[in-house]
């Protein structure tokens, strides 16, 4: 309630600048007031071409999308069984990502009818985001699954079902969580370009020419209020974006894992879902009532054992006994009540570990755990910390995807590199 306040009030005081500013100027072809918008806006809807208009750049952004989402996943699928065709692709995704989308639509003027110059605009901002994705779901599909359903000769229609639809859900669904807003975005300024008949852009571009400015102030605050899929998190510091526009669906009470560069916004993430941090745009959608996290530092209060450092972390109702047992078994027998000052890095991981896995938090988030492990520790504690975490949602973040094997990770998610 008081995010959705301090909201409110940012708007408030925005339209108060708003105002002042259209006072000061006093021109109401340079810029109007609020009022005179919002009083437009309780009249524009009821003219002729209005709803024509919405439904135009509506349909087709829609069938762009449609079309773009459709040539995406048949891409993938065709780039996943075809190394050649992958190769063949990767200079079109890449000029699809990267060309402006002005230069895009002065092109394809030349050779598309403006009427659907907004459809070709959506398609090609959605193609290269859905081909991506799906490529990087079919990358992560379990391996163990996969040859299950070889030595049982699953049928295709079983196979897909059980095994590869589960997988590339979540890649899919965050890849039209991001393109939606996107071809939305992209298709109207094609429109504004193009300007073809009985769409948002001509009454936008007819309302520039005649220099109508609260009816372009109109269809604009329209436009936002249409986009209503811009979901996706972005943060930055000192205007470095660190985490843009990111979106994904996270399954419930298995293990996810997260893959990327250094700075690529791994850890960002993992503290906007601790709470520590708060997201310049977008939200986490979902229940986070306790969370259990192992940082990218041990953090562990260096004057005292590692005992105590579990124990101040836990509830009354753990016994010293149980945490004593915990640490055993990570291997850490011989090291229950010295200060974790005079242990290695590794035995220090392993602590901050047990504290994690032994708190009481049904969101489990790991940055880095196995940092300082050696392969045979790295197994001890996978297998414990898989123990500990069975039906909990588990996060991890990692550079080496064979410590997401060792977790048994139902999916991997990949930061942009």
């Amino acid at each position: 309630m008081k995010k959705i306040l301090k909201k409110v009030g940012a708007v408030l005081l925005a339209l108060t600048f708003w105002q002042l500013a259209a006072m000061r100027i006093q021109s109401n072809i340079l810029l109007v007031t609020p009022v005179a918008v919002i009083q437009r806006l309780t009249t524009i809807w009821r003219e002729p071409l209005f709803w024509n208009s919405i439904w135009f750049s509506f349909y087709h952004v829609a069938l762009g999308f449609a079309l773009g989402l459709l040539t995406g996943i048949l891409l993938a699928a065709l780039a996943a069984r075809f190394a050649l065709v992958e190769t063949l692709l990767w200079p079109w995704m890449a000029a699809a990502k990267s060309v402006p989308v002005a230069f895009i639509v002065v092109i394809c003027l030349i050779w598309l009818s403006n009427r659907n110059l907004s459809v070709f605009i959506a398609f090609l901002v959605v193609v290269p985001v859905v081909y991506q994705n799906i490529r990087t779901g079919l990358d992560s599909t379990d391996i163990q699954l996969e040859e299950m359903a070889s030595v049982f000769h699953m049928r295709r229609w079983s196979y897909f079902r059980y095994i590869l639809a589960p997988q590339l859900f979540s890649y899919l669904m965050a890849a039209c969580r991001v393109t939606l807003g996107m071809a939305w975005k992209a298709a109207i300024a094609a429109e504004i370009i193009g300007a073809p008949a009985g769409s948002i852009g001509k009454m936008m571009y007819l309302s520039k020419i005649y220099l109508d400015t609260d009816d372009l102030l109109a269809w604009t605050v329209i436009i936002v209020a249409l986009e209503i899929f811009s979901e996706n998190l972005s943060k930055a510091y000192d205007e470095k974006k660190v985490l843009e526009h990111y979106s994904a669906i996270i399954r419930e009470h298995q293990c996810s894992g997260i893959m990327g560069r250094s700075g690529s916004g791994k850890t960002t993430l993992l503290r906007i879902l601790m709470g520590l941090e708060q997201a310049d745009e977008g939200s986490i959608q979902g229940k986070l009532d306790r969370v259990s996290v192992v940082f990218q530092e041990d953090r562990l209060c260096e004057g005292f054992s590692a005992v105590a450092n579990v124990s101040a972390a836990l509830s009354r109702k753990v016994t010293r006994k149980q945490v004593e047992e915990n640490l055993k078994t990570v291997g850490l027998e011989d090291s229950l009540n010295v200060p974790v000052r005079t242990l290695s890095d590794g035995m220090k991981r392993r602590v901050a570990i047990v504290r994690a896995c032994m708190a009481e938090g049904d969101l489990l988030l790991f940055d880095e755990p196995f940092r300082g492990l050696d392969q045979e520790t790295k197994r001890q504690v996978a297998e414990y910390i898989r123990r500990k975490t069975r039906g909990k949602t588990v996060i991890m973040t990692t550079h080496d995807e064979a410590e997401l094997e060792l977790m048994h990770s139902s999916q991997i998610l990949r930061f942009p590199q």
